[in-house]
């Protein structure tokens, strides 16, 4: 994650205390590697800090220090602290071979992903998974006050939430652009501050065959796809490389990955802080599972339109329906049944209700005469999804509601 360069530095006369100046005072963070002669020096910077680049300016090597030319030690920095290098004469063994070691668990400040997004993959019991990284772009703060409070951006240095988003079966290509385009997710967790975690579904079939997961009631995937083991996986990806706040790692998904999303859900209640299902329910057999066997409140948000001509809202013969989707999560969180539920949004073509239960709210939007689609985002393409005034935006709700919750 670090990469090396030569930088010139100036001395003083008398002191030999070295110093360089910046072209600007959003620098990244450096850190010693080795004096290889008097002039030179060999730092490390981060990949993501290329574009600003270090400048010695050739007025400063007889010049003291200054505004204008910075003792050294003013500008030398590391991610974890001031490196102890001094303003004095720099004797040939006080110059370590490396810079001292920030432990690699330290992922806050020695991140092992940079901001923006990139394709990962793991290994799931033989089979290997690809997800997308989304990392957000946070302030990164100097370690000095005389250059300010903020030395540019990067990723988080503090503990950020993670959102877990599994998309629809669907073969529409680029598979992952189109999804996060529809859904506007990627967006809003980048300009929320959370990382976004974005698997890849394998192929039903062969040739085109759509790419989708193998979930509890809608089978959309490779048979030997173990898409629970994928969620654990990335779960621990995620506990290790990230720095990551545990208790809010939430997840989201559209039609079929709703339905793997309500079905994570019930089965890890502890490991997530909110689910939401935008198009999606259950198979009956594991809807019973989770309602009479399973136990844990998870907070729920679910958006589903009373005319989805795929996932219907009243449910099949295979699959729950919304409303028994929305009784089983009230059980699950506490609620008796004698609870009244609440209005939270209204218009021509929502309706928004919540119910407070005990453990964790369960939260419910129906929408009017609208097509199978992620709500409030973009149409994909598709006429009868183009979003109407008065539309609940799913993603802006459900990025609202575990803001708020934020303890």
């Amino acid at each position: 994650m670090w990469e090396a360069a030569t930088v010139c530095l100036g001395e003083d006369a008398e002191t030999r205390a070295p110093w360089l100046s910046l072209n600007t005072g959003q620098y990244g963070s450096f850190r010693l590697l080795a004096r290889q002669e008097p002039a030179i020096i060999t730092m490390q910077f981060y990949r993501a800090n290329l574009s600003q680049r270090i400048a010695f300016d050739p007025g400063c090597r007889k010049a003291p220090p200054s505004p204008e030319c910075p003792a050294f030690e003013d500008v030398y920095e590391e991610l974890n602290g001031t490196v102890p290098i001094g303003v004095g004469v720099m004797e040939e063994e006080e110059q370590p071979a490396e810079a001292a070691a920030i432990p690699a668990a330290d992922v806050c400040h020695d991140p092992l992903h940079w901001s923006g997004a990139k394709n990962l993959t793991i290994d799931v019991k033989g089979l290997t998974r690809t997800f997308r990284l989304s990392t957000p772009y946070a302030p990164r703060p100097c370690r000095r006050p005389v250059h300010g409070p903020v030395c540019g951006v990067g990723p988080p240095m503090t503990a950020a939430p993670l959102l877990i988003y599994w998309h629809g079966c669907n073969g529409h290509m680029p598979l992952l652009d189109y999804n996060l385009q529809i859904s506007k997710l990627e967006e809003e967790a980048n300009t929320r501050g959370y990382f976004l975690i974005t698997p890849v579904g394998t192929r039903l079939g062969v040739g085109d065959g759509e790419y989708g997961w193998n979930s509890d009631g809608i089978n959309c995937a490779s048979e030997d796809a173990d898409d629970i083991s994928f969620f654990e996986q990335l779960l621990a990806f995620a506990k290790s490389e990230l720095c990551l706040e545990e208790r809010r790692i939430y997840l989201a998904g559209f039609s079929t990955g709703a339905f793997l999303t309500y079905g994570l859900a019930c089965r890890f209640p502890d490991a997530i802080a909110g689910a939401a299902a935008v198009a999606g329910g259950l198979g009956r057999p594991f809807y019973k599972t989770c309602s009479n066997s399973m136990h844990g409140a998870v907070p729920i948000h679910s958006f589903h339109s009373l005319a989805d001509p795929d996932v219907p809202y009243n449910g099949t013969v295979v699959w729950a329906s919304q409303e028994e989707m929305n009784q089983l999560w009230r059980r699950r969180n506490g609620c008796d049944g004698s609870e009244n539920s609440t209005v939270t949004f209204e218009s021509d073509t929502t309706q928004c209700v919540r119910w407070a239960c005990p453990d964790a709210p369960v939260d419910s939007c129906a929408l009017k005469a609208i097509d199978h689609c992620w709500y409030g985002g973009r149409s994909g393409g598709f006429a009868s999804c183009t979003v109407r005034p008065g539309d609940v935006d799913a993603t802006k709700t459900i990025f609202d509601a575990w803001d708020a919750a934020r303890v």
